[in-house]
């Protein structure tokens, strides 16, 4: 919702939500009007954002923000870069044009970069394969790990809703990874870095952090490097705006 690049000690809540250069100021993320927000306003117990791009300067905006409880859903990155690539083809999309599977491999890299310099204690980790498995399960627990004194309670029709979206989305046909994508994920496999979070329950990410430490060298030992050449040598001047965009993070984070 907000870029990660904005100084979030700027934030006031809930005028930054209502109001932010983003979200028009009748809404807010397009679900909850602003004149529901102001009725019932005394009755917010907590509140949060979801910008999946703070991975881009993930110990910045925790600190501005005071550390604050955060969330990391993580899926495996053969299934992410289906999505990049899929989100890429679709004109209507604004997802960037040439931002193609071959940036979630990347992406994977900052994010991975930023997970082993930000203070792993305050990190949920929600993998994928746990929302697979009992998704209402799974989100009480990141609810109570938000705010512990309060248990979650679920509409059931929002339920059925939910349900019935997740089984449309999982028969959507995604596209196969092409033959350079293939070639990256070898190279990421062999920093373990899905390894390390593929699993079916939930955990705090201070327990991966030795793991994760070591992803990071493997990546800063060679395997970083050999991706980025792999993806500049990509003919098509979208990728390669993509690329040079993506390398100003990359210079940040590093």
């Amino acid at each position: 919702m907000f870029p990660p690049y904005l100084d979030h000690r700027k934030l006031v809540v809930p005028d930054s939500f209502l109001h932010g250069p983003i979200v028009p100021n009748t809404s807010v993320n397009g679900r909850v009007s602003y004149q529901s927000v102001l009725r019932n306003g005394n009755k917010i117990k907590c509140y949060g954002n979801k910008t999946p791009d703070y991975y881009y300067r993930l110990e910045g905006v925790m600190s501005e923000i005071g550390q604050p409880k955060a969330i990391l859903c993580y899926r495996d990155i053969a299934k992410v870069a289906q999505s990049y690539s899929m989100r890429a083809q679709k004109v209507k999309d604004g997802w960037p044009r040439g931002r193609t599977g071959l940036f979630a491999f990347l992406d994977l890299a900052l994010l991975m970069m930023s997970l082993n310099s930000v203070n792993s204690e305050s990190i949920f980790v929600i993998p994928h394969m746990a929302l697979k498995k009992d998704w209402l399960k799974t989100i009480s627990s990141a609810a109570l790990f938000l705010d512990g004194g309060h248990p979650p309670d679920f509409d059931a029709d929002k339920i059925a809703i939910i349900n019935s979206t997740k089984r449309r989305t999982e028969k959507t046909k995604k596209p196969k990874l092409n033959p350079l994508e293939l070639k990256l994920l070898k190279i990421f496999d062999q920093a373990k870095i899905d390894s390390i979070f593929i699993q079916d329950q939930t955990f705090m990410l201070s327990e991966k952090k030795e793991l994760i430490h070591r992803a990071v060298q493997d990546l800063n030992n060679g395997l970083l490097a050999e991706a980025i050449e792999l993806v500049s040598r990509v003919e098509n001047e979208e990728v390669k705006k993509n690329l040079r965009q993506w390398h100003r993070h990359f210079l940040k984070v590093s």
